[in-house]
């Protein structure tokens, strides 16, 4: 049996009546004859306690439904206050509405699990595999960073493009561009993105758009979808901007262990000024690629360093990165 809402009974009687209703009428009577009851109740803003109390008192689970605004996003939480004879994970979880109703949102996991394969995979950029020592281990994390301008997306492009090529599902997120510029951009650097097939998807969004949680429902619904092996991230400063530190590093060293344990390769660019700047997931990544560059003469010089490899030794010396007039990368020694 569903009641909705019992407020407007309980409003019309006295404190005394009210709690007599629920307490005897609705509760004894209702479970002496098996029947599961569902009550709701209205919860004025700004009130902790629902109705007199006495709802909590009897019900053996309480569900508190919150609304929180960040800006022009509202953020909805259900609470589970109480719940007889059920150890409780989680006292809060957030939840969407959308076209198929109600979804609660599964946290994410708290545990740190998953750890980097020794297979390895191809960048499909000869040298640098070379300076990887093979290429990237199979389920590791790897991070390119560096100032706007130094060819991260153009890197991270054709590394998708090559790997998808040679059959490998990728998954290619951008928080900066439209998938319409990014198959421009393919194009222009001598890829057909139609050529791909179900090899390649590319997938984006804005994080100022949606709250973080929905944002986890929806780049889950897109991994379950697409089942990559290859899953790249452009532009992750801009879900830092959206978000803020504190939940930015929250979110992303869970939601990584979590890729992690599902043994997808990971590869992220984020526009920081590192070492200089404080990037806040150095330490989460397996691999770190630092793009650097500066002005030679009448030039800008731009120079890849390998700052970080988990599991092998990091190349001591650095590398040129330069952009052919047709939009491909170089990578030489100097």
């Amino acid at each position: 049996m569903l009641i909705d809402p019992i407020s407007v009974i309980t409003n019309l009687l006295t404190p005394a009546k009210a709690r007599a209703l629920i307490a005897n009428t609705i509760t004894k009577v209702l479970k002496n004859m098996g029947i599961t009851t569902l009550l709701i109740a209205d919860l004025p803003f700004g009130e902790y306690k629902v109705g007199y109390g006495t709802e909590e008192f009897v019900a053996d689970i309480v569900i508190i439904l919150t609304t929180e605004t960040r800006g022009e996003l509202i953020r909805r939480k259900m609470e589970i206050r109480k719940a007889r004879g059920v150890k409780l994970s989680y006292g809060a979880l957030p939840f969407v509405i959308n076209n198929r109703g109600i979804e609660v949102i599964e946290p994410l996991p708290k545990e740190i699990e998953g750890v980097f394969r020794e297979e390895l995979i191809s960048t499909g950029i000869k040298k640098l595999d070379e300076l990887l020592g093979g290429g990237l281990f199979s389920s590791s994390i790897t991070a390119i960073v560096g100032p706007a301008g130094t060819n991260k997306t153009m890197l991270v492009l054709t590394i998708a493009a090559r790997n998808a090529m040679h059959g490998r599902r990728v998954l290619f997120v951008s928080f900066v561009e439209s998938k319409e510029q990014i198959k421009t951009r393919l194009k222009r650097m001598g890829y057909d993105p139609s050529l791909f097939g179900e090899k390649l998807h590319i997938y984006c969004i804005s994080p100022f758009g949606l709250l973080e949680e929905e944002l986890l429902q929806n780049l889950r619904e897109v991994i379950n979808r697409v089942k990559p092996e290859l899953y790249i991230i452009d532009g992750l400063e801009v879900f830092n901007l959206a978000i803020g530190n504190e939940a930015f590093i929250r979110y992303t060293y869970r939601r990584a262990w979590e890729l992690k344990n599902l043994g997808i390769t990971l590869i992220l660019t984020m526009s920081i000024n590192y070492p200089e700047e404080r990037m806040y997931i150095d330490n989460l990544v397996d691999n770190l690629i630092l793009i650097k560059s500066r002005i030679s003469g009448d030039k800008i010089e731009k120079r890849m360093f390998i700052w970080k490899l988990m599991g092998k030794k990091s190349p001591s010396g650095s590398v040129l990165i330069e952009e052919t007039e047709t939009g491909d990368l170089i990578i030489r020694e100097e």
